[in-house]
């Protein structure tokens, strides 16, 4: 698959100030590779269901792309930006987004209209950024505002242990629908719990909002930090 494909529909590359998400191919590989420091990094995946501890760029691109070709409902972004401007006050253009520093994905159900989110994945550079929450954004403009079907229902699940996980996606508007117990077996060999996730078509205009008022450069001071939370923000919304 190159970037100029796209079998699910909508956009092949959404541009937004600090990020890029492109359509994955085998030019981001290596670049990936680095960012997310394997092999010795392995960690970054434990809670990632399904995703090999890698040791090289052969394995990881062979992970990646066997997951396109066995699932032809998923697709598969990178995260792309310049690892010197993650955010307010620096500033930054698409033409400075060359470093791959994660990924994110989803599976789409069409006759359904829903989506579910699949494999996200952020470097450590990339981890607790502006430009991280600006690739969330672009992501669910996409799902909600950018593909030929309208989708109604974006979900996601995630390990129970995984907190920061579901901290961060309740805070960007996700709301938690239950647990699945006994869902998985991980990579251990013990049994997962699994929190269900899940936003709305209708819930997504405010969490835009929200999410717009917060990506906002006036939200920032003249260090880059944020001014107000994602949390104080909603709770004026509502």
């Amino acid at each position: 698959m190159t970037k100029t494909e796209n079998p699910n529909g909508g956009s092949t590359q959404i541009k937004g100030q600090y990020v890029t998400l492109e359509l994955i191919n085998q030019s981001h590989i290596a670049s990936l590779f680095k960012y997310l420091g394997f092999p010795d990094n392995k960690q970054i995946v434990d809670y990632v269901q399904g995703f090999p501890y890698v040791e090289n760029e052969e394995e990881l691109a062979n992970h990646l792309f066997g997951s396109l070709r066995e699932h032809p409902d998923l697709t598969i972004y990178v995260i792309k930006a310049c690892e010197a401007q993650l955010g307010p006050p620096s500033l930054s253009d698409s033409n400075s987004h060359t470093s791959v520093l994660g990924i994110c994905g989803y599976r789409l159900d069409p006759p359904a209209n829903i989506a579910k989110l699949d494999d996200i994945i952020h470097s450590p550079l990339l981890q607790r950024t502006y430009a991280a929450t600006e690739a969330q954004y672009l992501m669910h403009r996409q799902l909600f505002e950018g593909l030929p079907v309208a989708y109604r229902r974006v979900w996601v699940v995630s390990n129970s242990f995984n907190f920061r996980s579901r901290q961060y996606t309740e805070r960007i508007g996700y709301k938690y629908e239950g647990t699945f117990r006994k869902d998985k077996i991980t990579r251990w060999g013990t049994t997962r719990d699994s929190d269900c996730l899940s936003m709305l078509d209708e819930e997504w205009p405010i969490n835009k909002r929200v999410l717009l008022k917060w990506l906002n450069s006036a939200n920032f001071d003249t260090y880059g930090k944020q001014i107000k939370k994602l949390d104080e923000i909603r709770a004026q919304e509502l």
